[in-house]
């Protein structure tokens, strides 16, 4: 007799959900009892716009959910100032505050939200406190997250459409915000990868030095002239590194004599930061100098932006004619300075490219994946930081898919 053993075997399959964008944000200015200043109310009050209007945000809809940190009654865990950070957003979709995580529990919050099928394809936001969202960025999956800037005023974006990918957006809401979350492309901005463009070459033929300054070393450049006879005025230039290749010189922007020799050198600080359109132009009946400054997409290194678009905390210098920077500019609302042109106006205002990433496919239709709008904006005192937007126009909303 033959004995047949029929084995059933249960798979079971767990569902795991892929939100389509995580917004972390950290939580307003709060004050020696843990709770939100006035200046943190009116942060809370502005980030409700600010979430719900700007487009890298509501591309996959409105937040489906928001977190907050668990409350403590600990003055060091920052007590309410979550729950308070968020609460204007909240009554604005009419969406209750989650709060049962603390700040301890990144792995735990991360692992709900990455497994609950409710998320998949969704928005949600979460507001924690600064010292902890490197963690919490980890625990949702961002390969080796950068330190989380000190100061309220940044957004971190996780978008998971191959794996968990990061943006880090200045918010830019209020008057005491700084331009950008480096200084106005003073500072370069983290690569994805960790990879970082060689010193550049400061001994050599090539190079300039000077006794007299010993830390400016600028490249030397030949001037070659087609035919006899050249025109009055300097040479603007503004060279960078834009490979594995060390550049010779020190990169930045350049006054230099007909001949080639210096006339004017502004080194910048890293390899990994960029000038670009260095020209004169006219700003309130003087003549002032004016550039681009920040860090390009390179890829593999920096791939936040597609290939050669300006990677976020980019912006624009104005100088005047003692070298001295008089304003900086930079795009308002989650988008970028980008690094093409920058053009003052006879009427003081500026007119210039700046971009954001959408999370649209035009493949279809011969184009990229990803679709860049174009934005023009006045300029922004330095000192008050923040100026309207008196025009935008986004190629997105204008353009039909024929365009391309």
């Amino acid at each position: 007799m033959k004995y047949f053993v029929l084995f059933v075997i249960a798979y079971i399959t767990s569902v795991l959900a892929t939100p389509a964008q995580v917004i972390i944000i950290p939580n307003g200015e709060i004050d020696s009892s843990g709770n939100l200043t006035q200046q943190g109310l009116e942060r809370a009050g502005a980030l409700a716009d600010y979430i719900t209007l700007t487009p890298n945000f509501t591309s996959f809809g409105q937040p489906l959910s928001i977190f907050a940190a668990r409350p403590t009654n600990a003055i060091a865990q920052n007590t309410q100032c979550c729950i308070q950070t968020v609460s204007p957003t909240a009554q604005l979709l009419g969406l209750p505050i989650h709060s049962g995580y603390s700040t301890q529990q990144n792995s735990s919050i991360a692992s709900f939200i990455l497994n609950d099928p409710k998320y998949n394809g969704k928005t949600v936001l979460i507001c924690w406190r600064s010292d902890s969202i490197q963690a919490l960025g980890a625990a949702l999956g961002v390969s080796s997250p950068p330190t989380f800037a000190s100061g309220n005023n940044q957004t971190w974006l996780i978008t998971f459409s191959s794996g968990a990918s990061l943006q880090v957006l200045p918010q830019d809401l209020l008057s005491s915000d700084n331009t950008t979350l480096s200084g106005c492309g003073s500072v370069p901005y983290p690569s994805n990868t960790g990879y970082l463009a060689p010193e550049p070459i400061t001994e050599s033929p090539q190079v300039w030095s000077f006794v007299s300054e010993p830390n400016l070393h600028p490249m030397k450049i030949t001037v070659n002239t087609l035919n006899p006879g050249v025109s009055t005025g300097s040479i603007f230039v503004a060279p960078y590194a834009f490979s594995s290749d060390s550049i010779y010189g020190q990169p930045g922007s350049f006054i230099l004599a007909n001949n080639g020799d210096p006339v004017w050198c502004r080194p910048l600080s890293s390899t990994n930061l960029m000038n670009t359109d260095f020209r004169v132009q006219s700003f309130n009946g003087n003549l002032v100098l004016t550039f681009w400054q920040g860090t390009l997409a390179t890829p593999p290194a920096y791939t936040n932006a597609p290939g050669g678009s300006s990677e976020p905390c980019s912006c624009y210098y104005i100088l005047d004619n003692t070298y001295a920077t008089i304003k900086t500019v930079s795009a308002q609302n989650g988008f970028t300075s980008d690094i093409h042109e920058f053009l003052l106006t006879p009427s003081n205002t500026a007119l210039f490219l700046s971009t954001k990433t959408v999370p649209m496919d035009l493949t279809p239709y011969g184009g990229p994946s990803k679709w860049i709008c174009t934005e023009f904006c006045n300029p922004r005192s330095r000192s008050t930081n923040k100026q309207p937007v008196i025009f935008l126009g986004c190629f997105a909303e204008y353009s039909s898919h024929e365009f391309f």
